[in-house]
């Protein structure tokens, strides 16, 4: 290929570059979307479904809860063991998960408005 053949052909290589890229960010785009998908319609068991962004604590499993602010997964799965021990719809409102060790006023303020009661 003589160099003059070379830059003739440049604009339609720059063009397969930009179609590449687009192509490849489009799929980047896509896989995003269905890991976020799957992330947030994965249930477990005991696990029920966040609706509108709150958590039920009665009902909530630990993926659900880890969400919530203050709770990590050491913390979900004592709301869970507390759960267990005293009876489902044990949590009848915000103050009622200070019951939980480790869970103290701060963290139950800070997560009093992710929280439902149904």
């Amino acid at each position: 290929m003589t160099a003059e053949a070379y830059y003739q052909d440049k604009p339609r290589h720059i063009q397969s570059c930009e179609k590449a890229v687009s192509i490849a960010v489009f799929i980047c785009f896509l896989l995003g979307i269905f890991i976020t998908l799957g992330y947030y319609s994965r249930t477990g068991k005991g696990d029920v479904m966040v609706l509108e962004g709150r958590v039920n604590p009665n009902t909530a499993g630990i993926g659900s809860l880890v969400n919530l602010s203050g709770v990590g997964p050491a913390r979900a799965k004592a709301i869970i063991e507390y759960r267990r021990q005293n009876g489902n719809d044990v949590f009848k409102c915000t103050e009622d998960i200070e019951k939980v060790k480790g869970i103290g006023p701060k963290t139950s303020r800070a997560m009093s408005q992710w929280l439902r009661f149904d």
